[in-house]
């Protein structure tokens, strides 16, 4: 995929100040960028995030693989149900953070077959992230957890309660406790993590 109108970038961290450069950007100019950034502020890695990177995984894969050229780590977000395309780019990034796509919080779920072989392809530090809403009952809930520990009985997991937004409305806190406590029944490392970056208001 493709968006329209050029790339924004904040070379301040937390400044909300952006330069504006040509869309697409190449591979060097990113990391020109990346440098340039990290050489003010350290960094434990670099997240490729989207829209889904795996959609462009040449693109991916060439970032990781120059990143790593000059000594920086890569952190992929990633919906984690394209395996052809984690295959190619899992070997260049250190760590993969795969969100696991609960059926009852997306209009077009995916499949499960699909996350399982995208999983098994990273070959990299990794671990399952499930975003929760108030749709979400603790009884199917707990169904899917332990297909993710059939599919890897070592697993870690991050529960994410939803950022209220439109229509979506996260878990209760009991609801949330409830839910966490049947993750935690059949997976061994289980973490309740908001989006902080929301509760900062960083964009």
């Amino acid at each position: 995929r493709t968006t329209d109108g050029p790339c924004r970038i904040e070379r301040l961290p937390g400044s909300d100040r952006h330069v504006t450069c040509p869309n697409p950007m190449t591979v060097e100019s990113v990391v020109d960028e990346v440098l340039a950034f990290t050489a003010a502020t350290a960094h434990h890695s670099v997240s490729i995030t989207g829209g889904e990177p795996l959609l462009q995984p040449h693109f991916v894969r060439a970032l990781a693989d120059s990143l790593a050229a000059v000594g920086l780590s890569t952190y992929l977000d990633t919906a984690c149900c394209y395996a052809a395309a984690m295959a190619e780019v899992a070997p260049a990034v250190a760590i993969v953070a795969a969100d696991y796509k609960l059926p009852e919080t997306m209009r077009e779920p995916v499949e499960f077959a699909d996350f399982a072989a995208a999983w098994q392809a990273v070959v990299a530090d990794r671990f399952i992230k499930i975003v929760l809403t108030a749709d979400v009952q603790p009884d199917r809930f707990a169904e899917h957890c332990a297909r993710l520990a059939e599919l890897d009985p070592q697993a870690q997991v991050v529960l994410q309660p939803a950022t209220p937004r439109g229509d979506v409305r996260p878990p209760d806190r009991s609801a949330l406790f409830a839910l966490a406590a049947a993750a935690a029944a059949v997976l061994p490392t289980v973490r309740v993590i908001p989006q902080c970056h929301r509760l900062l208001g960083v964009k």
